[in-house]
């Protein structure tokens, strides 16, 4: 009894052994087989891996890449806007006094009594000025326009002179600052290089990742992958255990797929769990497959084709229609009054007037007193100059015909625009123009005078308003320690500065 034991247990333990698949009938290896089990009929176990990279899907793509991106984004931002915003925190200038004093006395106070030398700015000695105009010293009036004709020692005040350095060195800071904030724009490298690298991210992986059905497809559809296994596990009938409810379900809906018609071939009872054959149709497959040709027969068929002669009949029909609609739609005078508007338009100047420099030759306008005590000259380096943009139409005209016989022309114009400065007055009428405000404050003119003309008229407002500079041989000729009255009416002609 031991013995017969022994043996039913090792003839059960030498079933289980790795065995060649079964070639297709009709095969030289299919005869040689001499068990008496059909070999079709034995199920293989094969291996159900995953597929490379299927970890991670393609719908992750965009949210990986945002995610990448936006971190590029912030992080570079958050740099940037660090690093700028410490330069500008920390940023300094020099502070040495006596710099800021010597900057106050030539850029502030020189440049409002002594104006420039045929500079390109008609406000230069204006904006001095003003500066000036902005110290505040208690007990004492640190505007220069109030100190124009006081004695040279006497138009500089120390005070004062600390005050304007102050303002320019807060200037100069300012100016630091706001160079330094132009790095910001580092914030646009940054923006584009994680656009760059989140659509980089994206497309690396759409194009590395497969979902689950393109696998499918592409195992289904691979020579390698549709061949068999080179191997199988034959299980022996001994081993049966007791199946699981969901076995249990899955075999009575094999069994009712067999015996109603569902199709395919019977599963022995032990590989119902696991196994399902490739060539085996699932249940309700012809259902929906009947259901698709029902769809697809309910569709509208497609129209009959047209013939040709018929096509280009009803073509030339649409084109007689449409052009006798258009014509009696937009009538002959529309193209031409459009066509005026837009040449009108393209030529009409744009006008923006500016002081320029360079372009006409300067003009100098000697006057003296009628006692011959105060010499004079106004000069003029100014011209009024404005960009013209001129534009004209190129066109040109095109015709192509279909393969109806339809003969269509288009008319494409191109426009060419240039902008030109052209000068509408030269130095020598702004001269000209207050010669007669001179002569009313008691000078003449002449061609020459007698003394040396290097005083300005320390009024800023006359290069401003007046574009000339007027300079006379001095304040206080007539009288000493008193500024003459012709001085006076001279300082008066440019207006309050």
């Amino acid at each position: 009894m031991a013995a017969e034991t022994a043996e039913k247990t090792r003839g059960s333990t030498d079933d289980f052994r790795p065995t060649p698949l079964p070639m297709p009938r009709g095969s030289s290896d299919s005869s040689s087989d001499g068990g008496n089990e059909d070999a079709s009929t034995q199920p293989v176990i094969t291996d159900h891996s995953d597929p490379p990279h299927s970890w991670l899907s393609p719908k992750l793509a965009l949210p990986i890449a945002l995610i990448v991106g936006g971190a590029i984004i912030g992080g570079g931002t958050y740099g940037v806007v660090a690093y700028v915003q410490n330069l500008v925190e920390n940023a300094t200038v020099d502070g040495d006094e006596a710099k800021w004093l010597q900057a106050a006395r030539t850029q502030a106070y020189d440049a409002c009594y002594l104006g420039c030398n045929d500079c390109n700015d008609p406000e230069y000695a204006w904006k001095a000025c003003q500066t000036t105009a902005k110290a505040v010293v208690k007990g004492i009036n640190c505007d220069a326009n109030k100190m124009w004709n006081w004695a040279a020692a006497d138009r500089y005040p120390r005070p004062c002179l600390k005050a304007v350095g102050v303002i320019l060195m807060g200037d100069a800071l300012e100016r630091l600052k706001a160079d330094y904030r132009k790095r910001f724009a580092i914030i646009t490298v940054t923006v584009l290089g994680g656009l760059a690298v989140g659509v980089l991210v994206y497309f690396l992986i759409r194009k590395f990742t497969k979902t689950k059905s393109q696998f499918t497809a592409a195992q289904q559809h691979s020579p390698i992958s549709s061949a068999p296994p080179s191997w199988s596990i034959t299980r022996p009938a001994t081993w049966k255990t007791k199946p699981s409810k969901k076995e249990k379900v899955h075999k009575e809906k094999s069994s009712s797929d067999h015996y109603h018609g569902g199709g395919g071939s019977t599963i022995p009872t032990a590989y119902t769990d696991s196994y399902t054959p490739a060539s085996m149709p699932l249940a309700g497959h012809s259902s929906r497959s009947s259901s698709r040709s029902s769809r697809s027969s309910s569709r509208p068929r497609s129209p009959s084709p047209v013939s040709p002669v018929a096509e280009r009949a009803s073509l030339s029909r649409r084109s007689s229609s449409s052009s006798s609609n258009a014509s009696s739609r937009g009538g002959s005078s529309s193209p031409r009054v459009s066509t005026v508007v837009t040449g009108l338009v393209a030529l009409s100047p744009t006008v923006s007037a500016y002081a320029c420099t360079g372009r006409d030759a300067a003009w100098t306008q000697h006057f003296v007193s009628t006692n011959g005590t105060i010499s004079g000259a106004v000069h003029g380096w100014f011209s009024e100059c404005r960009d013209k943009k001129t534009c004209r139409d190129s066109c040109s005209n095109s015709c192509t015909t279909n393969s109806s016989g339809v003969r269509k022309c288009s008319k494409k114009c191109t426009q060419h625009c240039t902008t030109d400065t052209v000068t509408d007055r030269i130095p020598k009428s702004y001269v000209d123009a207050v010669m007669p405000k001179v002569q009313h404050c008691g000078f003449k003119l002449v061609d020459a005078v007698p003394h040396a003309v290097g005083t300005r008229v320390a009024n800023a407002a006359i290069e401003k308003n007046l574009w000339v500079r007027i300079s006379v041989s001095g304040y206080n000729v007539t009288k000493s320690g008193e500024t003459d009255e012709g001085v006076v009416c001279l300082h008066g002609l440019g207006g309050k500065s």
